[in-house]
């Protein structure tokens, strides 16, 4: 009303294996990437949001372009890293993150676009609608949390629950390293460590086994920092990459891959799961964040 809407901008990153002909079939077709980047900057015409591409996200929401750019950068320094060592395949349509500058412009567009009523004062990913939506005013941790998701999914569908907000829960604090993205101690330690001092920590096979409608709800913090601090071990021992391809091979399993977890803890020199698990608690006892 009152005038022609606008797009403000629609800024494309495609790879230069574009121009060339020569795509990897194993990322998002680009032109599935321009496609949508334009129907999102078409949708939301009239808001005056910039949209940005950067394969297999497009990006958009009510940020200043600046910080808008900032975040997509992120983003793509993310990937590089995420895609080194982890995901092999790009998720097979684009996924459209909604980044928002504080809590109630975060609320008032999770209902107005979707319906929502968030949970998490952070972000979410909905697979429904391939839709990141963040209050990026909580930082970058979580937009890399979230990020994790559809890639995990795209690599390996069969993952359970503790491997996929493991994995994600370990990057939402973490830096980059010759080309590597390396968690951090973060916020789920002190809880952690209060449970496994009073001996209410969950155990491994307790989570593994969970599919999502146990691992989810009520405690389910619980289960995050316990999956998260299992990965941070193999990482800190330089042994998170080749426990993530075995468990990728190993495919779905009814015990959620802890024999494949048992196997890689033998080979860091435990005898059975119950020393890992008491080495594991003596590591987690001893970290410190901040």
């Amino acid at each position: 009303e009152g005038g022609e809407a606008k797009v403000r901008a629609v800024a494309l990153r495609l790879p230069r294996a574009l121009a060339i002909g020569a795509v990897d079939p194993r990322r998002l077709s680009p032109i599935l990437l321009a496609r949508r980047a334009r129907e999102i900057a078409v949708a939301h015409a009239g808001r005056g949001w910039s949209v940005a591409a950067a394969a297999p996200c497009v990006v958009t929401g009510d940020l200043q372009p600046e910080a808008l750019r900032a975040h997509v950068e992120l983003i793509e320094r993310s990937l590089t890293c995420l895609r080194r060592d982890f995901f092999a395949r790009d998720p097979s349509r684009p996924v459209v993150a909604y980044l928002f500058g504080d809590d109630a412009s975060y609320r008032r567009h999770a209902r107005e676009l979707f319906g929502h009523r968030p949970e998490t004062p952070y972000g979410y990913y909905d697979a429904s609608e391939r839709a990141l939506v963040m209050n990026i005013a909580t930082g970058g941790g979580t937009l890399i949390h979230e990020l994790v998701h559809p890639l995990l999914r795209a690599s390996f569908p069969a993952a359970s629950p503790w491997l996929d907000e493991g994995l994600a829960s370990l990057f939402e604090q973490c830096h980059a390293r010759d080309g590597h993205l390396l968690g951090l101690t973060n916020w789920r330690l002190a809880g952690l460590q209060h449970e496994l001092r009073a001996g209410i920590a969950p155990g491994f096979a307790e989570i593994m086994a969970m599919d999502a409608g146990a691992f989810y709800g009520e405690g389910e913090a619980s289960r995050y920092a316990v999956a998260r601090y299992l990965l941070y071990y193999f990482q800190e021992r330089g042994a998170l990459v080749p426990l993530w391809r075995a468990l990728v091979d190993g495919g779905r399993r009814a015990d959620g891959g802890l024999a494949i977890v048992d196997a890689h803890a033998r080979a860091l020199g435990h005898a059975d799961i119950a020393a890992f698990r008491r080495s594991w608690e003596s590591f987690a006892l001893g970290l410190h964040y901040p």
